[in-house]
């Protein structure tokens, strides 16, 4: 195990890393060309391999749930200005704004902490329902459907 050594920078951790023979800095030791099995962490045991996946899927519920988010600011707006969005449904416009602007808010802050399902699973709650949308209008653009 390695055992973090006291410094006197003060913030920074100093660790004993075996396999290249010497003392490196924390920051040092992650830009260092090695093979994870020969790095070992306080919060990590030699051989769990670090977590990488799911970055990408990240971005693309964050893009999603966005643009769910801008359009749905869009309609809001507009409702204002053409006097659709009334005393009468103005608490069900602000109730949808602020799921929709938690949602983005909880992934950010749930991503910015390292829990990246939980940050992907809150931004799903607004960006499955932008997708589903989305397909539905470009389904109808395309077939051409005829109402009567």
């Amino acid at each position: 195990m390695c055992e973090p050594r006291p410094t006197p920078v003060g913030r920074l951790r100093v660790h004993r890393v075996p396999a290249l023979g010497g003392i490196l800095p924390r920051a040092a030791r992650l830009t260092e060309d090695v093979r994870t099995e020969d790095l070992e962490t306080d919060d990590m045991p030699a051989n769990t391999p670090p977590r990488t996946g799911g970055r990408g899927l990240f971005i693309a519920t964050f893009a999603c749930s966005a643009l769910t988010a801008l359009v749905t600011l869009v309609f809001f707006v507009i409702g204002l200005g053409d006097g659709s969005v009334s005393s009468f449904n103005l608490p069900l416009w602000l109730g949808l704004l602020a799921i929709v602007s938690l949602s983005l808010w909880a992934g950010y802050a749930l991503h910015a902490r390292g829990r990246l399902g939980l940050a992907i699973a809150a931004l799903s709650i607004t960006a499955v329902p932008g997708v589903v949308g989305a397909l539905f209008l470009l389904l109808l653009l395309v077939t051409r459907p005829r109402w009567n």
